[in-house]
Parts: C-alpha cells; structure tokens; sequence
C-alpha cells in the first residue's frame, strides 16, 4: 500500500494445510496513505486514467520508468527481510525459505551444539531479496547449501551473489514430497 506495488505471498503445500496452532500478529495501526490515484469518480477533480499500455512512447514514459526504477532501489533498500542465526563465525551456511526455514533452523542449532561452525539464512522477502547480505556471507564463508522443497531454483540465486568465492550446494525434493530433518542432516554432513 505504502509504494502502490503488487505483492505476491507465495506459500507452499506444508502451509496451506498446516494443522498446528498459529499465532497472527496484531494488524498494524500504521496509518496507509491517501489514494489520490483511486478512481473513485471525478466529481470535484481531474479524471485519473490508469493504464500499462503506452501506444505512442514519450519523454513521459521514460521519465515515469525512472521514477519506478527510483521506487524499486528504496523497495529494495528498505523492505528486504530475512532472519540469520549462528552467521557471525560460521564456515557454512544453509540457506532455506518457506517450510524446509523451520527444519534447517532445528538442524542447524543441533549440529551447531555438536560444535560445526554452521548458520543459517532464511529470506522473509523473496523479492526484494537479501543478495546483498549473502554477497557479504560470501566473503568469508566458503560453502553454501541450498534447502528447497523443489529442484533448485534458488541456487542461481545464491551462486549470482556469492560469485566465484563461495561453493554452492543443493538439497531438494520435488513433486509433492517432503524433506524431513534427517535429509537436511545427511547433505551438511556431506558439506563437512
């Protein structure tokens, strides 16, 4: 509401059919701008006329695709969310959204108390999303792994961000089937 954006939540079959307890946050009191480009009728007013569709391209749509690309940097700047754990000496990083988040987050901690120096990261926001902290990560962490409920479409993600510096690894299950901790567990013994 705040930049007048799209907004897609993308959830995953766990989550649709979750049958535990949830606790919502209290709905924001944050106070939502006025809608000066509603179209609401013109009584008292110009007309507003929404359109993506420029038949006759001009200055005006070069400048108003500036603007968006000005609107998108402070998305970008100011929205990104993700959660980290245990980065700050980690040697290694697992990198999960969604469902596979809260396994690798109980894996992560337990071979952490067996003393590997593991992290994980768990994006909030897949768009914007948090390259910029793994470009980070990347400087001295020299191994990745990537946890999906699919068949790796993150990676290229991680491997863009981290570059040349970093190895990034992959463990998935696609079609339906759910990865479970031991899964999780077998592909960071692999990494160590």
């Amino acid at each position: 509401d705040i930049y007048r954006n799209p907004v897609l939540i993308l959830g995953d079959g766990l989550i649709g059919q979750i049958s535990e307890p949830v606790v919502l946050p209290e709905p924001s009191k944050k106070k939502m701008p006025p809608k000066e480009w509603a179209i609401t009728g013109a009584k008292g007013r110009a007309p507003n006329v929404i359109r993506t569709l420029w038949l006759n391209p001009t200055d005006a749509v070069v400048t108003h695709n500036i603007k968006l690309q000005k609107k998108y940097a402070k998305i970008e700047q100011q929205e990104t969310l993700w959660h980290e754990w245990g980065t700050k000496d980690a040697d290694k990083v697992v990198i999960a959204y969604g469902s596979p988040g809260r396994l690798v987050e109980d894996v992560v901690k337990k071979k952490r108390s067996n003393k590997c120096k593991i992290g994980y990261l768990r994006p909030i926001t897949l768009w914007p999303f948090p390259g910029k902290r793994i470009c980070e990560l990347s400087k001295r962490v020299k191994k990745f792994l990537v946890v999906e409920m699919n068949e790796g479409q993150m990676v290229e993600d991680i491997i863009r961000y981290t570059g040349k510096n970093s190895t990034v690894e992959f463990c998935g299950k696609s079609g339906g089937t759910i990865l479970y901790a031991e899964d999780i567990e077998k592909a960071i013994d692999k990494m160590f």
